[in-house]
């Protein structure tokens, strides 16, 4: 008799473990699409290129040089060839990293004016830097 009910008591955690396993996880989508409204103009997109190509220790943002408005908001389309780089930009706060072949999306509001350095991380001794002007 004690056998069977310790065998419904195990069966019964083991569903609810279950139910709140699947409730609990988390979309994997959620990871790579960091913004969820769509931008109202095509100057509010940004797409960012991290490239490295193949073993050539070449490493760069394509492009490397943005020019912003105060006050303006960017959704910034990031995509990495075959490494993981950052995308970082310490006086205004950005860093976001991204993996090989993935894509993200993040966005920036632009509320100081100045020429900031952005970098990444992991390249930045190899070359791939660049600049922001936010006027």
């Amino acid at each position: 008799m004690f056998p069977n009910v310790y065998s419904k008591t195990l069966i019964l955690g083991l569903l609810v473990i279950l139910v709140f396993s699947f409730a609990c996880r988390s979309d994997s989508n959620n990871e790579t699409n960091k913004s969820a409204t769509a931008p109202t103009t095509d100057k509010d997109v940004v797409e960012v290129l991290n490239q490295d190509p193949g073993g050539s220790g070449s490493y760069t943002f394509k492009p490397n040089k943005f020019t912003f408005d105060k006050g303006q908001t960017v959704t910034f389309k990031m995509s990495a060839e075959t490494e993981y780089h950052t995308f970082t930009v310490d006086k205004l706060k950005i860093d976001e990293d991204i993996n090989a072949d993935e894509i993200i999306n993040f966005k920036v509001t632009f509320n100081e004016t100045g020429t900031f350095e952005l970098y990444c991380i992991v390249h930045k001794a190899n070359g791939m830097v660049g600049e922001i002007v936010v006027k």
